[in-house]
């Protein structure tokens, strides 16, 4: 039973390799709606790839706005790539449109714990 878990686990994740293989192919081609179509699959099949889910919230925000939705895809690319100061001051930015000025000034500080002279995130905290 537990090999039976173990490969189709792994059945998941090949499976949402190639979702995520699919959208950035059609984003490059920018075809955004099947891009967006290919990304959701990957997070559904619960890729472990911060990008799909940065890329998803992109995607979100520049077709079918949804700050909660955003929120939450971003909260998991950063959960799943701490260490990008990019996603932290994404995050921080939906946010602080989202007027969530704390939850904004932590990623903005935490984005300069990481780079130290990040302008985005020296932007981003001046603007929270």
């Amino acid at each position: 039973k537990s090999i039976y878990k173990k490969a189709k686990k792994l059945a998941r994740q090949e499976k949402s390799k190639e979702f995520f293989a699919t959208a950035e192919s059609a984003e490059s081609f920018q075809n955004y709606h099947d891009a967006l179509k290919y990304y959701r699959k990957a997070v559904e099949y619960e890729i472990d790839d911060a990008r799909a889910y940065a890329r998803l919230a992109y995607l979100i925000e520049k077709l079918q706005p949804d700050p909660r939705e955003t929120i939450k895809l971003m909260r998991i690319a950063v959960q799943q790539s701490p260490e990008n100061p990019e996603y932290r001051c994404i995050l921080g930015e939906i946010y602080l449109r989202e007027d969530m000025k704390l939850n904004a000034r932590r990623e903005f500080t935490k984005a300069l714990e990481i780079e130290k002279n990040y302008s985005r995130a020296k932007e981003g905290l001046k603007n929270s």
